[in-house]
């Protein structure tokens, strides 16, 4: 591959000698060298091809000007350095030549060619110099145009001297309206003083520039900047001004402040929440806890962060946390809401709702978000409210059973006492009878229990003592448990009154002590205690209580069956021993009563009984009722029977006629509206049941009363959903009879209802 030559230097001398003179120096010093000795010859070589350099004669053939001549090679285009030679040098001449653009000039003289080569070799290397320093500005500024950013120079004063398309692009100005301190013109009013200022100062310091300021975009929206210029500096060491460039920083500076104000909120949540957070590092170390946590866990915020979580926890859970914690980071998988059942550092058994989230810290390694919710009280009242339901279908089944039941007893057991009132003691039909007649007895005891267990038994509930209650019923819960089971009982001397029905206390009594006996099939020790206790807001009723405690010694319960001791018709024991509806009844009534059941049991460490009954402040009554005569007693009074049950009305009306009351039947409210109208003499006693086909028993007893004012009412009914019946008993006492009733309680009733407030007249 071969290189074109160098261009020549051209030697324009019409002086033969001086030319070869100026020839040979520059030859031996490495020039190709051409000659011209006119000024038509010198044109004709520069329009020829490239000439290095023009080593011109002031003074050329024909009386022509060397100046002239390179002004008009100018003219014509033509621009090769000169260096001019003259015979004499003057100030004006110098000035001259610099002004027609000559680089360099020599004066003729004896020694003026022995430094020539030096002249030429110095020019050209300026010139050399000047295309490689044009050469990269134009590949600056071609890069610089083409470049993703906005760019811009500035020289030594920091007066800026360019910019590149993108900036002009950006702000929608001319290269002439930005150059200068044009472009501050485009910094937002707000950021300009400040900007312009620390702009200056760097210049004057040749420090760094970095601004961070608005610049109003072609479309007039303001767009946040980083401008960064860096100082151009010589070889030589002289500072030449700045090459600058600017970033649109708009979109990260969102980012930062999104970023910014979700730390802000996430600080807000995290010590505002009432769920328990947890920061947690790869080798299991808590970093950062929140307050609901501390609480949560019952340790303060010290002894938490900088330990490892396996502290909050009981030791033979540690092992399987590590191994979870762990697990979790290898496979760095965020986990679904999960709830499980923790005993934690000091004994306490919870239940805590869970989820889990990574987190990455910019520059930090990642860490592992814990949330935990306490779920242990809400669980303990969906449990109670799934009882609830659960109690509320059964107690309305068993509710409607019990009323049927009780119109049937009514019956069977009223027959039987009137037939022993005909069937002499010695004859052989009264045994079975009155055997027939217990049986009744039992059946009523049952439907007792119904009627408790769907807390639609009808009250009459009494303000008592329970410690009188439970030593009542000491010698028989001696005979109840059996000589293998010691008794201990522990009242409380100052044991508040509580206000409920006598019968279903003892019934209580008798159900938990019956329970307990049959968790000791081989013998143990039953305990009754009774206390006061007072209960804060986190119950359901806070206020006074009174406390029945029933623990034995038993085999106690397993988990499972402690969730179910109190549904209806469930047992653990074989079939034909046991009805299911002990524990069942022991709720129900208690629940009536407006109080709960508590239990604590375990496999192996037997159970315990809490029964919370509310304490009254009035005065005590006593907790047995007058026996009612078995004969009762006659009466000559009209007495409106309503009853849609045909038996116990026939039964009914066959003990009111042979008592001497006058009976007027009916079996619904048609046909009482129809005997209140078409009756000729008075009616002085309406006895209804209370629930009624279509009508109930008070709405009925209301449209009689409007038809024969001052009629007397007495209700009746195997059990009555009637909240002034149920809860207002003792009001209500004197009209109502609860089903079933013997032919004795019957008209020791009516008789009761028709001489109470005798100054009142019979419609």
């Amino acid at each position: 591959m071969t290189t074109d030559p160098p261009a020549p230097v051209l030697v324009v001398e019409d002086d033969p000698g001086i030319a070869e003179l100026e020839r040979g120096r520059l030859e031996d010093a490495g020039y190709r060298v051409v000659v011209a000795d006119t000024a038509a010859a010198a044109e004709a070589l520069v329009r020829a091809g490239p000439v290095a350099l023009v080593l011109l004669d002031n003074r050329l053939p024909g009386g022509v000007d060397g100046l002239e001549f390179y002004s008009r090679l100018r003219a014509a285009g033509f621009d090769p350095p000169v260096i001019l030679v003259t015979g004499f040098s003057d100030e004006g001449t110098v000035i001259r030549a610099l002004r027609a653009g000559v680089r360099d000039f020599v004066t003729k003289s004896i020694e003026y060619l022995d430094y020539l080569p030096e002249a030429v070799g110095r020019v050209l290397g300026q010139v050399s110099t000047e295309r490689r320093l044009a050469e990269s500005e134009a590949l600056f500024r071609d890069l610089a145009d083409n470049a993703p950013m906005l760019v811009w120079l500035a020289g030594p004063d920091g007066r800026r001297t360019y910019f590149n398309r993108v900036w002009l692009a950006f702000t929608g100005r001319s290269m002439a309206e930005e150059l200068g301190d044009g472009w501050s013109g485009c910094v937002h009013p707000d950021d300009r003083p400040q900007s312009v200022a620390e702009y200056q100062a760097a210049v004057a310091g040749r420090r760094p520039v970095n601004l961070e300021y608005r610049l109003r975009r072609a479309d007039g929206a303001y767009r946040w900047v980083i401008d960064t210029g860096i100082p151009r500096v010589s070889e030589g060491g002289e500072f030449r001004g700045y090459v600058g460039s600017v970033l649109d920083i708009t979109d990260r500076r969102l980012a930062e402040e999104a970023r910014r104000r979700a730390e802000v909120q996430f600080r807000r949540v995290w010590e505002r929440s009432h769920d328990g957070m947890r920061l947690t590092d790869e080798s299991g170390v808590i970093r950062r806890v929140n307050d609901a946590y501390c609480r949560i866990v019952g340790l303060p915020r010290e002894e938490l962060e900088g330990r490892p979580l396996t502290a909050v926890y009981a030791p033979d859970q540690r092992p399987l946390l590590l191994a979870d914690h762990a697990g979790r980071f290898a496979t760095r998988s965020d986990a679904p809401p999960y709830t499980k059942d923790r005993t934690l550092h000091d004994g306490r058994k919870v239940q805590l709702d869970s989820s889990y989230a990574f987190i990455d810290p910019p520059g930090q390694p990642p860490l592992l978000l814990s949330v935990v919710r306490d779920i242990t009280a809400q669980t303990a009242l969906e449990r109670q409210f799934r009882q609830a339901q659960k109690m509320e279908v059964v107690g309305r089944l068993a509710g409607g059973v019990a009323h049927d039941f009780n119109n049937l007893l009514t019956v069977i057991n009223g027959f039987c006492e009137l037939a022993l009132d005909l069937l002499g003691p010695d004859d052989p039909a009264s045994e079975m009878v009155q055997e027939a007649r217990r049986s009744g007895d039992r059946a009523t005891d049952l439907t007792r229990q119904l009627l408790a267990l769907s807390r639609q038994q009808v009250l009459s509930p009494k303000v008592l003592d329970l410690n009188g209650v439970i030593r009542d019923a000491s010698r028989m819960l001696r005979r109840l448990i059996g000589e293998d089971v010691a008794l201990e009982t522990h009242l409380d001397p100052g044991l508040r009154a509580v206000k409920a029905d006598p019968g279903q206390l003892e019934q209580v009594v008798m159900n938990l002590a019956v329970n307990a006996r049959d968790a000791m099939p081989t013998g143990g020790k039953l305990t009754v205690e009774t206390r006061n206790a007072d209960l804060g807001s986190g119950f359901d009723r806070s206020g006074p209580y009174v406390v029945l405690r029933v623990t034995d010694t038993g085999t106690g319960m397993t988990p499972e069956v402690r969730e179910r001791i109190f549904d209806p018709f469930f047992t653990t024991k074989e079939a034909g021993k046991g009805t299911g509806l002990g524990l069942a009844t022991v709720y129900g009534i208690v629940t009536q009563a407006g109080g709960h059941v508590a239990v604590d049991t375990a496999v192996g460490r037997g159970t315990t009984f809490e029964v919370y009954l509310p304490a009254s402040d009035e005065a005590q009554h006593g907790g047995k009722t007058d026996p009612v005569p078995r004969d009762g007693v006659r009466g000559t009074e009209t007495v409106l029977l309503a009853e849609d049950d045909e038996a116990v009305r026939g039964f009914a009306r066959r003990v009111l006629a042979a008592a001497g009351y006058t009976v007027l039947e009916a079996a619904d409210a048609e046909a009482v509206a129809s005997l209140c109208k078409t009756h000729p003499g008075p009616v002085h006693l309406l006895v209804t049941d209370v629930v009624m086909p279509g009508l109930g028993g008070r709405e009925l007893a209301a449209r009689v009363a409007a038809v024969r004012p001052g009629v007397r009412v007495l209700y009746l009914s195997g059990y009555t959903p009637d909240a002034v019946l149920r809860h207002g008993v003792e009001q209500a006492a004197a009209v109502f009879l609860q089903k079933p009733f013997t032919p004795g309680v019957l008209t020791a009733k009516v008789r009761e209802v028709l001489d109470a407030d005798r100054g009142a007249a019979g419609g």
